[in-house]
This record gives structure tokens, C-alpha cells and sequence, in this order.
């Protein structure tokens, strides 16, 4: 239990990676010595999450849309959508 506790106090509460990546200021986007920056690409689709949305018949919400994110080094063009 004690490394499950020292885990958790050390994973970001938004994304559930290590806090001394994702929070480094190494990171930061408004930082201009950062050596790696994050962007949004376009997200992936869970197809059985979909397909169980479906299967309720849920017309208003039918695709399961996964948020993804790439790190990429500061300089490199932004990647494409």
C-alpha cells in the first residue's frame, strides 16, 4: 500500500503520467529554453466503446473519441491533424 500511495502522489491527477514530466518546465509551451513541447493530434476512436453506444441506440453520441497528445522536440513543425 505504501508504494501504491508514493505512486499516486507522484502522477499527474490530469493525465496520469509522471508529474516530473508532464509539469516539467522543460515542457512548457510558453517557455522558450523548453526542449520539448506537447500538441493534439487528432484523436483515436475506441471502436467497441462505439459499438456499445450504438448497440443503446444512443443516436446523439456515437463514436467514442479517444484524446491524444504527442510530445515532440521544441523547433519540429507542429504535427498534422
Amino acid at each position: 500500500m505504501l508504494a501504491l500511495t508514493e505512486y499516486e502522489a507522484d502522477t499527474c491527477p490530469h493525465c496520469g503520467g509522471p508529474s516530473e514530466v508532464c509539469q516539467s518546465k522543460d515542457a512548457d509551451r510558453n517557455n522558450p529554453r523548453a526542449r520539448w513541447i506537447y500538441w493534439p493530434v487528432t484523436p483515436a476512436e475506441c471502436a467497441v466503446t462505439t459499438a456499445m453506444r450504438l448497440h443503446k441506440q444512443d443516436q446523439e453520441d456515437t463514436r467514442a473519441l479517444i484524446p491524444r497528445v504527442v510530445r515532440v522536440r521544441r523547433g519540429s513543425p507542429r504535427p498534422t491533424l
